[in-house]
This record gives C-alpha cells, structure tokens and sequence, in this order.
C-alpha cells in the first residue's frame, strides 16, 4: 500500500509577474498566492480558467466573493 507523502510547491513564479509568492498542498488541495500588485479579481480569474474550484479567498484581510465578474 501506498502511503500519500505531503507535497507542496512554494516560491515566486517568473510566468506570473506582480505573484510575490505561492504555496500549493497537494495534500490538502489548497493553494495560497500573495501578491503586490495584482487586483483580487485577476488572480481569482486566472485560478478560475484553470478549471479548478476556489472554496473561499481573502484580500487584505477581508474574506472577498469567489464569483467571477461577467466581462
């Protein structure tokens, strides 16, 4: 039997200006990303296009809506 070994991915990505940092839990299912300059809303449309499912976020303390504005 295999035992699930916590990986997790973490840094700054050079694909993704303005992300100061991320961490990825593939054992938890989680990602957190911070950034300096880039609006709530582009991070959540960027996570959103990927097709996984955003649970909850949270931008300056403050817990923020997972919906995503109509263009």
């Amino acid at each position: 039997m295999k035992q699930k070994t916590q990986s997790t991915k973490s840094g700054a990505d050079p694909f993704y200006p303005g992300v100061k940092s991320y961490d990825v839990s593939l054992d938890t299912q989680t990602a957190t990303v911070v950034t300096e300059t880039l609006p709530y809303e582009t991070v959540l449309k960027t996570i959103k296009k990927t097709g996984k499912k955003v649970n909850s976020g949270e931008a300056d303390g403050e817990t923020k809506s997972i919906e995503v504005a109509d263009e």
